[in-house]
């Protein structure tokens, strides 16, 4: 998986080579008005292709690395380790953890939206400013404060799914509850000795 997301990040960066190589070679044969129309198309060609490049290459490093907070909290690992462990972890999961974040995004527009509709609503007509933007800010704080721990319980259940499949970590677990530690031994009885005798 990693081998095909570097090979699409690289097919993007040698496209975004030859774009300008071809630019240069055009801008050098052609003058005038056409010269602009073409360096105009040429460099959103480019820029379009170079920030598809780089959106990519922070949406995988953002996945590869977001399983980092429960190996830390659960695992007790430190810093340096939580991030191998986030790797290993992740790996050949790229493109699903990556859709888990779209969808905990999207579902954080929609909150935002709908709770701060209200505030704009009551703001359209120009009075009652300063109510509206309160409304408008508390909406956003109640749709942050439900999109949140969302997304947090849903990065804690693709950190169990990943362990699970690359660990067998439910069968661990299993294994763990029939495994019953020794019953520990009552002592023997021992000989009640008589009280000594006064006297």
């Amino acid at each position: 998986m990693r081998d095909r997301y570097s090979l699409v990040v690289g097919l993007i960066f040698a496209a975004v080579i030859v774009i300008a190589v071809i630019f240069t070679a055009l801008s050098g044969a052609v003058s005038g008005s056409s010269a602009r129309i073409i360096g105009v198309v040429v460099a959103i060609a480019i820029g379009g292709l170079a920030g598809l490049a780089g959106l990519a290459g922070i949406l995988w490093i953002a996945a590869k690395f977001s399983l980092a907070v429960p190996a830390c909290m659960l695992e007790g690992h430190g810093a340096i380790g939580a991030l191998r462990r986030s790797s290993f972890l992740a790996k050949d999961s790229i493109l699903r953890i990556i859709l888990i974040y779209f969808l905990m995004g999207v579902l954080g527009i929609v909150l935002s939206l709908l709770f701060s509709v209200p505030g704009q609503l009551l703001g359209m007509g120009g009075k009652l400013f300063l109510l509206s933007t309160l409304l408008e800010y508390f909406g956003s704080f109640v749709a942050g404060v439900l999109a949140g721990p969302i997304s947090t319980i849903a990065i804690a259940l693709v950190y169990y799914d990943q362990r699970v499949r690359k660990e067998a970590f439910d069968l661990q677990l299993m294994m763990d509850t029939m495994v019953q530690p020794a019953a520990a031994q009552p002592p023997s009885p021992q000989a009640a000795e008589p009280p000594p005798l006064i006297g």
